[in-house]
């Protein structure tokens, strides 16, 4: 299992694709504390309608700002498998290592932490723009950092593994990247509709990782009253599905 680790790794950190990524996250990251926090300033007439997030409440918010980047571990996820399934690739790591559940796991896990790194990455740059350009004063607890880092990770690992199952249905990276991009966006096109709001990933999400709802409201959403322990069911059942959706896919696509 430490080899098949070590070499899913390996090849994650030599494609270019995942520094990009990495990359284009951290400049919207930056982008998105510029609007927030250098907006108000040069831009006072258009951005009256947005609350003014000030110190330490800010560091949440950006913190949330940057969990809520979904679409990196969705996609990422979708090429780490999809990009093997639909070549040789896959076939070859069979011949080293028949049993298919080890390289799931182990491309599941190389994947999740990746991404929870780099998101990690995110929100402390955040938190640097945060310090030096939002006001007020103050900082969050050590106790707060590490819930908010730890939190990171069960979300990261819930969208990872939605990658997986859509690539692992598909076999293709382009038909998985969409088919996962479209469920994002309808995900967060439902959370309007009552019934969807209980089996929300994106609500689940929120629940878990911080209640913002003082600030979401400030903008005049509102998304239902989640309990935490509902929000943990709630991904857990998705995280099986996306990972029992890839396990089915790649035994019936290679039997």
């Amino acid at each position: 299992m430490w080899g098949l680790l070590r070499a899913d790794m390996i090849v994650l950190f030599k494609r270019k694709l995942f520094w990009v990524m990495m990359l284009i996250l951290l400049v919207m990251v930056a982008l998105t504390a510029g609007i927030f926090f250098l907006g108000p300033q040069f831009m006072p007439d258009q951005m009256e309608a947005f609350p003014t997030i000030e110190k330490p409440m800010a560091y949440s918010f950006g913190a949330g700002q940057v969990v809520d980047q979904t679409w990196f571990p969705l996609i990422l996820a979708v090429v780490v498998l999809g990009g093997e399934m639909g070549s040789s690739i896959w076939a070859s790591q069979l011949t080293r290592e028949s049993r298919r559940w080890r390289h799931l796991l182990s491309k599941l896990t190389v994947t999740t932490v990746s991404v929870w790194l780099a998101t990690i990455l995110g929100i402390a740059l955040f938190g640097v723009l945060v310090f030096f350009f939002a006001e007020g004063s103050g900082n969050l607890a050590a106790s707060e950092w590490f819930a908010i880092c730890w939190k990171a990770l069960p979300i990261v690992f819930i969208w990872t593994a939605l990658g997986f199952g859509f690539a692992g249905a598909l076999r293709a990276v382009g038909p998985a990247i969409g088919a996962g991009i479209g469920f994002m966006f309808l995900d967060g096109i439902l959370i309007l509709w009552r019934p969807w709001q209980n089996m929300s990933v994106s609500i689940a999400s929120q629940r878990v990782f911080g209640d913002f709802s003082s600030l979401t409201s400030d903008f005049g959403f509102s998304f239902g009253s989640m309990t935490f322990t509902h929000a943990v069911v709630c991904l857990v059942i998705w995280a099986i599905l996306g990972t029992l959706l890839a396990w089915i896919g790649i035994g019936v696509r290679d039997p």
